[in-house]
């Protein structure tokens, strides 16, 4: 098959692939929304209560769709602008290029050449920015075109200064292969001088120097903390240009090229002034029509027109409207080469390089990568030079580990080594390739961890929809649990506002009870009402309960309801205990009216919130012993309590204000009273066994306290 068949079967199984994900979400949503709808439509009867089911159902679709469908949207968007065909992977690269198989330097370059051709000052300077292409040019073309020419011949040595400059020259200059331990510069200087008297009528010798900054930026020390060593060899290499100056060897020429934004440290070595054209020039970036040209000049690479707008519109957001450097446009080459095929995910159509990055740091790695660049980055987001050890030591990972990453971040062009040649491992030197390359960097690694969003988002939507599924079956199961408990009971289901009507006072024995618990129903016997809660048990505070005269028994179950914070309880005759509210911290507030055989509290003695307790008519409560924890306790009834004769417990409440023991007819001291300074209003009508001077010595201990007795009521400090 032909390149471009496979790629239209490429095509067709993509528009399958999507119209059956778009089928799918349809179907699925389709079948849930009919499940939700058929038990809305049977178990809401208020209009009202049918737009709010149908609207939350709706949001959930919609997010549903939104969520799913989206996506699967975007790549199919993404696909027009996918570039095809076979591309050449060695023509984008990162890494300066070693030859012009792509003839990329045959036009706009040749004044570059005829400035090496007949040079008019010994030292020479080429500059520019950070990934304008310096080491290409000298490397691809310059180097190559000057020693092809003949006459004049022109002897070219491209050298990497790296720490040592001068060793490195001199090594490249004998022919013996032999080196000397200690370098100076006037050895050097001799080399140059038998060199330059070896040449042939004709010859010439040019010295490139590329990137010359690291001269500096390989420095052990910050530029302020320079110790002896590195002073001596920056005062060797300025007296070695001083003297070159000065006698400079016939036929020789030395360039300099180095990163513009470096001036200010190759000043340190006091060269000749820089004089444009003449003993100067620049590298600029390349203009918007350039760079469109060297896009589309990529062998076997088709780009779709849309898509190269939008390459050259994002190449001159990160460089500037009109140029833009070679770098920049060779990283977006190589996020063009990455997303032909079909299996290639569609990129971002914004920042293609922040998402070649994020690929380059890989998925199982990343994490490990990112916190490595970390330690390369100062604190300006530029290249920072590190050894292996340094960031051994910051990173926590062995040496051999990080040379391993590091091999594989270059495959990439993230980072670059400075010496190579460096026997030991660990005192490397590596650098982020370039400081826009650092600039992106930064924008990457430090938000690496924060993808949680980006891995659940999809599945946000689907797990609302289920548990909106859940909660509705529940509430509907339970709704009709509550019609089947209250027919039970005798009484009349009003559907529209989910009430009970009960002609009389609600009966209930220990099976109604639990039903209604469990069905989440709650009684209010003011409004003879009975309300039917969402299915949410906890959400419950307050709980009305009325008991048939023989029948309920027990309260067990109220101990779950556990954001309880109102209980009330009538006519439960058969109740002897209050255990089944054992638990219920939240509880503030107790009312028991005619629990005529309630014998024990001793079920309160940890609810320490209680603010409220009132028995009314629980006539056979003889002991309130449990009542001394409740030190919250601000109100306090307990009349017609015929078998309270101890009420030693109270003086515990410093906190009560009102308190009523109207109707405990066998009650005989009230001397606990007097600590309670708090109170404001005590009720001991028809009390009749407590001595008439402990009622006048407690009104006189508590000058403030409305004291009611039996025949009548004085006030006192009113």
């Amino acid at each position: 098959m032909k390149a471009n068949e496979i790629e239209k079967s490429y095509h067709l199984v993509e528009t399958f692939t999507l119209v059956k994900e778009y089928v799918l979400v349809i179907l699925m949503v389709a079948g849930v929304s009919v499940y939700a709808v058929d038990h809305i439509v049977h178990d809401v009867h208020s209009e009202f209560w049918q737009w709010v089911c149908f609207s939350a159902m709706g949001l959930v679709i919609v997010a549903v769709l939104f969520f799913n469908l989206y996506p699967v949207y975007l790549v199919n968007r993404e696909i027009r602008y996918r570039p095809t065909g076979d591309p050449d992977k060695s023509y984008f690269t990162t890494t300066p290029r070693v030859d012009d198989n792509y003839r990329l330097f045959t036009s706009g370059y040749e004044q570059y050449l005829n400035w090496l051709r007949n040079p008019r000052s010994p030292i020479l300077y080429l500059t520019g920015s950070s990934g304008t292409g310096k080491s290409s040019l000298i490397n691809a073309y310059l180097a190559p075109a000057l020693e092809k020419e003949n006459p004049p011949k022109t002897n070219v040595y491209v050298l990497r200064s790296y720490k040592d400059p001068l060793k490195i020259l001199y090594d490249a200059l004998r022919e013996d292969n032999e080196s000397e331990e200690n370098i100076t510069e006037s050895i050097v200087h001799t080399e140059l001088i038998r060199i330059s008297n070896s040449l042939k009528p004709g010859e010439r010798i040019l010295i490139i120097l590329d990137q010359f900054e690291e001269f500096f930026l390989l420095r052990n020390s910050p530029q302020a903390e320079l110790d002896e060593k590195e002073i001596k060899s920056i005062e060797e290499l300025k007296n070695f240009f001083r003297h070159f100056i000065n006698d400079t060897p016939s036929g020789v020429t030395i360039l300099l090229s180095y990163r513009d934004d470096f001036q200010q440290l190759i000043d340190q070595l006091e060269l000749p002034a820089r004089s444009e054209h003449i003993n100067f020039e620049q590298v600029n970036p390349l203009s918007f029509d350039q760079a469109a040209k060297f896009l589309k000049s990529c062998p076997g690479l088709k780009i779709p027109e849309d898509q190269l707008d939008r390459t050259l519109k994002e190449a001159a957001s990160l460089d500037s409207p009109v140029m833009m450097r070679p770098i920049v446009l060779n990283l977006l080459g190589i996020t063009l080469q990455q997303m032909v095929g079909p299996r290639s995910a569609p990129h971002r159509s914004k920042n293609m390089i922040r998402g070649y990055i994020i690929d380059s740091l890989g998925k199982e790695l990343k994490y490990e990568r990112a916190a490595v660049l970390k330690t390369m980055l100062t604190d300006f987001n530029t290249a920072r030079p590190r050894t292996l050890e340094e960031i051994s030591k910051i990173s926590r990972l062995s040496i051999s580990q990080l040379d391993r990453q590091m091999i594989a971040m270059q495959h990439h062009g993230l980072v670059r080594c400075l010496d190579p040649t460096e026997p030991s491992q660990g005192k490397r030197k590596w650098q982020i390739a370039h400081d826009f390359i650092a600039l992106q960097l930064e924008k990457v690694v430090y938000g690496v961890n924060k993808t949680l969003w980006q891995r659940t988002r999809f599945w946000i939507a689907p797990a609302l929809l289920a548990a909106l599924i859940i909660l509705t079956s529940s509430y509907f199961n339970r709704t009709r649990n509550a019609k089947t408990a209250i027919e039970k009971a005798k009484f009349n289901w009003v559907g529209t506002s989910r009430t009970v009507m009960a002609p009389s006072p609600v009966a209930m024995n220990d099976s109604t009870f639990q039903n209604l618990l469990s069905s989440l129903i709650v009684i209010q016997p003011d409004t003879l009402q009975i309300f039917l809660y969402p299915p949410f048990f906890s959400s419950l505070t307050a709980i009305p309960i009325s008991g048939d005269s023989n029948q309920l028994t027990t309260l067990a179950g109220l101990d779950q309801v556990l954001s309880l914070k109102k209980l009330s309880v009538f006519n439960a005759v058969a109740l002897k205990n209050l255990d089944g509210l054992r638990g219920l911290e939240n509880l503030t507030s107790l009312e028991m009216t005619r629990c005529q055989n309630l014998t024990n509290a001793d079920g309160l003695a940890n609810i320490t919130g209680l603010r409220r307790v009132l028995f009314n008519e629980v006539y056979n409560l003889s002991s309130i012993d449990s009542f001394a924890k409740l030190t919250n306790l601000t109100i306090l009834a307990l009349n017609s309590d015929t078998s309270l004769q101890n009420i030693n417990a109270i003086k515990e409440l410093k906190h009560l204000v009102e308190l009523d023991l109207s109707g405990c007819s066998n009650l005989t001291n009230i001397e606990a009273l007097k600590e309670l300074k708090n109170l404001r209003r005590v009720n001991l009508f028809d009390c009749s066994k407590i001595p008439a001077d402990q009622i006048e010595e407690l009104r006189k201990t508590l000058k403030n306290t409305e004291i009611q007795s039996s025949d009548f009521t004085i006030l006192f400090g009113r």
